[in-house]
């Protein structure tokens, strides 16, 4: 088959993309945004070789990407935006040496955005990154943070979905509690704060710990971190 694109965007398609996808080897282009398709995204996209553009972005997407779409050497525009996809990035990504434009806004990312990402960026090939709306924190991208201010024309990165889980605690009269996030690590965070959705005069740390407790301190605890 010597079919080269697929352009059915903007429509009502439901159902899924099949896995005999694979057999269109001359495939360049795939565009189905703006669609209600679901189900996971097929392993078979990452063997089309010829592929350039992948612009799935709005519809009901689960799963994560294919490990193998770091093969597709001719990558130009990967768009996944506004989908339900999770997980790691695949380290792959970071050797797609021609991509220009990575839209992975409002999905449930999360995990390191590969290191070789950055070099790509510094090359003036990747000009394009949205990583907002998924559950990315600092750490995963601190170290190329600033090359990505740098040398991307569209950098967005915030921003992200809550860490943690809402928890209900309680404490003796009189007693302690502390309360903290494990998924936080990096060293240039700063921290506030909130009770009942009103800062907390000097909790800038990020532990908080309530001493002597009694029952003005109960209410809803919340904390917002900058880098």
């Amino acid at each position: 088959v010597n079919l080269k694109s697929i352009s059915l965007s903007r429509n009502k398609l439901t159902g899924i993309i099949p896995a005999s996808i694979s057999n269109l080897s001359n495939l360049s282009t795939i565009s189905l945004f703006l669609n209600k398709m679901s189900g996971d995204i097929p392993t078979g996209l990452g063997t089309l070789l010829n592929l350039k553009v992948i612009h799935l972005a709005f519809n009901n997407f689960t799963g994560t990407i294919p490990d193998n779409f770091g093969n597709l050497s001719d990558l130009t525009f990967l768009y996944l935006a506004g989908n339900k996809l999770e997980g790691q990035l695949p380290n792959q990504l970071g050797s797609l040496t021609k991509l220009r434009t990575l839209s992975l806004a409002n999905n449930s990312f999360s995990g390191k955005i590969p290191s070789g990402l950055s070099a790509i960026a510094s090359s003036d090939i990747l000009n394009t990154m949205e990583l907002e709306g998924n559950n990315f924190v600092f750490s995963d991208f601190e170290a190329e943070h600033a090359n990505y201010q740098t040398n991307l024309t569209r950098y967005l990165y915030t921003p992200q979905g809550k860490i943690d889980q809402a928890e209900t605690l309680s404490v003796a009269a009189n007693g302690s509690i502390t309360l903290s996030s494990t998924a936080l690590t990096s060293t240039n965070n700063s921290y506030q704060w909130y009770k009942d959705g009103v800062a907390i005069t000097g909790a800038t740390s990020k532990d908080l710990v309530i001493s002597n407790a009694t029952g003005t301190d109960a209410g809803v605890y919340h904390f917002t971190a900058t880098n």
